[in-house]
């Protein structure tokens, strides 16, 4: 269940007026929004809605990363700002307490596709495919999972090879915190050198161009030197330079070390291959097979914790301890605590 924002700071006035003229009405009761006017401040920082009399503003600080609206007769509220995509979202943000938990449980209860998208998925990973030895039983949770979360994982059998291969069974009965960490570091082949220039061009390419946004390398020019040891794309003003090294392969943007590749012997030819952190998915795979221990991460996890961190101090930590699965649940653990959050059901060990 994704959590959607207000509305978007950048469609209004426009594509999102609607959304937001609703909430207005829905939450904060303000009935005469009807048919008002909505403008925008020339520097795109303040959202103005009159009506008559009445008006109400509002004000982005994106320092804060907080949205302000200020309504005629002295009343304010306070929400969050995310930039995603390169538009500005705003969320509407509830203190955390056990009765604000209690009601969203409720409106969880009466969401039918989610209480039964949850229930297959846990007869999936707790009783028709328990254990994690054989790539079929593997591969279709992995299938089910990316499908029912849109984890966007691209190359499902890779990652059910890679859990096949962890052997994690034995981990999760030991409720083992590195098996989410491990899980999540996946090795993608990318190209094959012997075939660039050549076959694997468009391989080499479409990362460049979709993965690394460096759109002009669409149509650059791609060359190797004699020794078949450096790979160079380039354009007029641009280039990329692929260094094949002793262990790995080093990519150079515009004479600036860039990352390293690593590449594998196979068959008489060099695989060069991608690393993949596929943390979120991690957490959700080892959460359905025991979610007593295993609690989920996902991208509003981590906006909820760092925005409570910059409003109470909650707890101290980086941002970067969130992709730590042990650091994470303890950060969970500080987090109920401060609040005096009861846990959701009476098994949960974290």
């Amino acid at each position: 269940m994704e959590i959607e924002p207000l509305f978007n700071w950048n469609d209004v006035p426009g594509n999102d007026s609607e959304r937001l003229i609703k909430f207005l009405k829905d939450n904060l009761k303000i009935e005469w929004v009807e048919n008002a006017e909505i403008r925008k401040t020339n520097d795109g920082k303040t959202i103005t809605i009159t009506k008559d009399s009445n008006s109400l503003a509002f004000k982005l600080n994106q320092k804060k990363r907080k949205a302000i609206l200020e309504i005629s007769g002295g009343k304010t509220h306070e929400y969050i700002l995310e930039e995603e995509n390169g538009k500005i979202k705003i969320y509407e943000i509830v203190k955390p307490s056990n009765p604000v938990i209690e009601e969203y449980l409720k409106k969880w209860d009466s969401l039918e596709n989610y209480v039964q998208q949850e229930r297959s998925l846990k007869k999936l990973f707790t009783e028709t495919y328990k254990s994690n030895v054989e790539m079929e039983d593997v591969l279709i949770k992995v299938c089910s999972l990316n499908d029912f979360y849109s984890t966007n994982i691209f190359y499902p059998f890779i990652v059910a090879k890679h859990i096949v291969k962890l052997k994690i069974d034995d981990g999760l009965k030991k409720n083992e915190e590195k098996l989410v960490n491990d899980i999540a570091k996946i090795e993608v082949p990318w190209f094959n050198w012997n075939d660039v220039p050549g076959n694997d061009s468009k391989q080499l390419v479409d990362y460049l161009v979709k993965g690394l946004k460096r759109g002009w390398a669409k149509t650059a020019e791609i060359k190797k030197n004699d020794d078949d040891k450096i790979i160079m794309v380039t354009n007029e003003k641009n280039k990329i330079i692929f260094k094949l090294n002793e262990n790995t392969v080093s990519l150079e943007i515009n004479g600036k070390k860039f990352h390293e590749y690593i590449f594998k012997k196979e068959g008489g030819n060099l695989k060069i291959y991608k690393e993949r952190n596929l943390y979120s998915f991690a957490t959700k795979y080892c959460s359905h097979h025991k979610p007593e221990d295993y609690p989920i991460y996902d991208s509003f996890v981590e906006k909820l914790l760092l925005h409570f961190k910059r409003e109470d101090t909650f707890y101290e930590f980086r941002k970067s301890d969130l992709k730590k699965y042990s650091a994470y649940k303890n950060i969970l653990r500080e987090f109920k605590k401060f609040y005096g959050l009861k846990p959701i059901f009476p098994t949960i060990r974290y």
